[in-house]
């Protein structure tokens, strides 16, 4: 009896040993079909393009605005005002203009200085003429003339004086009119020698620098 018991125990332990090893067996399959199943699958494919990525950052904040206060430089009544509020200006564009009466005279008045001035350093830097050295050759020829006649004069007068009474003041007039004559006489010689010359560097360049001082005085207006 005890034998027959065994041996169904026996049994009984192989049939559960069987059926864990076929369980076993079984999970494995099915691990192994899903694996295979899921290497077969074709994975989900996309097309690559080009394009913008927009990327936005939500805050909040104050436009700090920059003004400016312009100002001219002379006063006077605004005429024209060439640009609006928004409008994109450039560094030397004209913004607006004032009444012109005062720049105008200036600007005049200083196109008129640099003309003479330009004037004159043409004159100095011109060769000396054949018809202005005959004029400075003339006035030297008159004073000696006046000097002649100055001295003739004077030397009467103390001819006289030996004879007459003569003033004291009348024989120093005389001398000073030889005096006078004289200094008209170097006057006019100086002036036909620069005549013959031409004029000196120096005074090229004092004519240079009063245009130069001109042509600023013209950019100011």
């Amino acid at each position: 009896m005890m034998k027959t018991t065994m041996k169904l125990r026996g049994g009984r332990t192989t049939l559960i040993a069987i059926a864990a090893l076929v369980l076993v067996a079984g999970s494995a399959f099915y691990g192994y079909a899903a694996t295979a199943e899921d290497s077969n699958t074709v994975p989900p494919t996309a097309l690559v393009t080009t394009g913008s990525i927009q990327s936005s950052v939500p805050a909040e904040g104050r436009i700090a605005v920059q003004r400016w206060e312009l100002a001219f430089a002379s006063q006077g009544v605004v005429t024209q005002v060439y640009v609006k509020p928004g409008d994109k200006v450039s560094a030397g564009q004209v913004l607006a203009a004032l009444d012109g009466d005062k720049s105008d005279s200036a600007l005049n008045q200083a196109l008129a200085a640099l003309a003479g001035a330009e004037a004159k350093l043409d004159g100095v830097r011109a060769q000396p003429s054949s018809a202005d050295v005959a004029v400075k050759h003339a006035l030297v020829d008159a004073a000696v003339a006046s000097l002649d006649s100055a001295q003739r004069a004077y030397d009467l007068l103390v001819a006289e004086s030996h004879e007459t009474t003569v003033s004291n003041s009348e024989i120093q007039a005389k001398a000073a009119a030889i005096t006078n004559a004289m200094s008209a006489l170097r006057i006019a010689q100086a002036n036909l020698d620069a005549a013959r010359i031409g004029a000196t560097s120096d005074e090229i360049a004092s004519a240079r620098a009063a245009v130069a001082q001109a042509e600023a005085s013209v950019d100011a207006a």
